[in-house]
């Protein structure tokens, strides 16, 4: 019988994350929830600066909200992919019943992972393991690669 892994503390704390949502509530609430975790994140409310820096310091992890002025999510996500393919992205959207977070094709907005606000902590931790597992990234711990 296969044991079931122990998520939190399969995640590095040096995981390099960075957050974006114009909602200053929902950001907040986003890196409480990730400092809970052990984590910490990089956050912006402008996706511009996020992208700024971004580029100069890449990151492991992408977690945006997907309605912002601007450029929104699915624009951030876009640009950031063509600089940056290996980053992993968790989008976040409080419309997510009317199909907000969905592409005209129905699938998730270019993201690996769509949640719904307000997150829910263990459907972030299991997109956050899974997103770092399937790339092997040598963020998780005893990574010999």
């Amino acid at each position: 019988m296969q044991s079931k892994p122990d998520l939190e503390s399969s995640i590095s704390p040096d995981l390099r994350i960075l957050s974006v949502d114009d909602q200053p509530k929902s950001l907040e609430q986003m890196c409480t929830l990730l400092r809970r975790l052990g984590l910490k994140c990089r956050s912006y409310l402008d996706p511009v600066t996020a992208l700024a820096d971004a580029l100069m310091e890449p990151s492991d992890v992408l977690i945006t909200g997907l309605a912002m002025p601007g450029i929104d999510g699915r624009e951030l996500i876009q640009r950031l992919r063509k600089r940056s393919p290996h980053t992993r992205v968790i989008a976040v959207t409080d419309m997510l019943a009317t199909g907000a977070g969905l592409d005209q094709d129905g699938e998730p907005a270019t993201a690996d992972f769509l949640l719904a606000k307000p997150v829910q902590p263990l459907a972030l931790l299991a997109a956050l393991y899974t997103s770092i597992e399937s790339t092997g990234s040598a963020r998780l711990p005893g990574w010999a690669g």
